[in-house]
C-alpha cells in the first residue's frame, strides 16, 4: 500500500462509510440508493440500510431494469428488496428508456421495454415494477431519466442519493471523487457531488477496492485502511 494515500492509519474504510453514511443521514431530509445488483451496490446497499433501521427512517431504492439482465442478477436484486421491504420506498423502474448498442453499427442505440414490440422483450416485467411517471416521456435518455428522477424523489428537499461506484475502477471515477477543478458539494465533503436543487450525489464507498468488496457480506466485513481523502 502507498504510504502517501493513507489519510487515516487508525481508521479502515468500512468504518469510513460508515461515517460517511451516518453524516449524510444527519444532513439530507430524503435519502435514496441506485441500486444496480452488482457486488459494489450491494454492499452499500446493506450498509444504507444498516444505518436506516438503526434510526427507523424509510430509504428510496431506485432500481433501473434493463430488461436484457442475468436472471442471477434479477433474483439478486429480488431478495435485497424482500430483505428490506419493510424499511424501503421502492421504485423498480421497467420504462421504455434508450440505452446504448455496442453489438452492432447500424443500430447504435436500443429501447428496453419498449412498448410496441412487447414480443420481443427478453423476460416479463417483475411484479414489483414501475410502469409509469406522469413526468416520464418514452424513449429518454438513460442519463437524463436519473437526474430527472432524484429531482422528482427530493420534492425540493435537501436529498442524498448514494452512489456506489470505486475510485480505482477508472480514471473517470477517480474524477467524479477528486475532480481537478472545484465541483459543487455537501459541506465541501469531497466524496459527494452537488446536482442542484439540493440534491446531491454521495458515494460512500469510493476508496474500497474489489478485494474490500469481496470480503464484505451482510454479517462480515473486514477492510483496509482507508485512502485518499475524506
Amino acid at each position: 500500500m502507498d504510504d502517501r494515500k493513507i489519510y487515516n492509519p487508525h481508521k479502515n474504510v468500512l468504518e469510513a462509510a460508515r461515517e460517511r453514511i451516518s453524516y449524510t443521514f444527519d444532513e439530507c431530509e430524503k435519502v435514496y440508493i441506485s441500486f444496480s445488483g452488482g457486488k459494489d451496490s450491494t454492499v452499500m446497499l446493506h450498509l444504507v440500510m444498516a444505518e436506516a433501521i438503526k434510526r427507523d427512517r424509510t430509504v428510496g431504492v431506485l432500481i433501473i431494469d434493463l430488461e436484457a439482465q442475468y436472471r442471477a442478477t434479477v433474483d439478486h436484486i429480488q431478495k435485497c428488496v424482500d430483505m428490506y421491504r419493510n424499511h424501503i420506498d421502492l421504485h423498480w423502474v421497467c420504462l421504455p428508456l434508450n440505452l446504448r448498442n455496442a453489438v452492432t453499427n447500424y443500430e447504435p442505440q436500443w429501447t428496453c421495454w419498449d412498448d410496441d414490440k412487447p414480443h420481443l422483450w427478453v423476460r416479463e416485467k417483475p411484479a414489483d415494477a414501475v410502469i409509469d411517471y406522469d413526468w416520464f416521456v418514452p424513449r429518454m435518455e438513460f442519463e437524463e431519466f436519473m437526474v430527472l428522477w432524484g429531482r422528482w424523489f427530493s420534492k425540493g428537499k435537501k436529498t442524498g442519493a448514494f452512489i456506489g461506484i470505486r475510485a480505482d475502477e477508472s480514471l473517470h471515477r477517480l474524477g467524479s471523487i477528486v475532480r481537478w477543478s472545484q465541483k459543487p458539494m455537501l459541506n465541501g465533503k469531497r466524496w459527494t457531488t452537488g446536482l442542484g436543487d439540493g440534491l446531491y450525489n454521495i458515494y460512500p464507498i469510493y476508496d474500497w477496492t474489489t478485494q474490500d468488496i469481496c470480503d464484505s457480506t451482510p454479517n462480515t466485513l473486514t477492510c483496509r485502511q482507508t485512502r485518499f481523502t475524506t
